[in-house]
């Protein structure tokens, strides 16, 4: 759930990434998905999209990831 990991993906040719750190409730040091959607975002720079999975508590959680992503997941 690093920049690096999504332009791995992107250099071996995947159409899209996901970020999420599912089952990761259970660790005190994960990070959670909208500290990491930045960096993964600005690592595929677009190619390809980014799938962001979080469950959201409240709506403006929703627009503060679009606004980290900048129109690109």
């Amino acid at each position: 759930m690093v920049g690096e990991d999504g332009r791995h993906a992107a250099d071996h040719g995947a159409r899209g990434v996901i970020v999420s750190n599912h089952g990761a409730r259970y660790l005190d040091t994960t990070l959670a998905t909208i500290e990491a959607l930045p960096e993964v975002v600005e690592a595929v720079a677009g190619q390809p999209k980014c799938i962001w999975m979080v469950a959201f508590g409240a709506a403006r959680t929703c627009f503060k990831a679009l606004a980290l992503a900048r129109g690109r997941c």
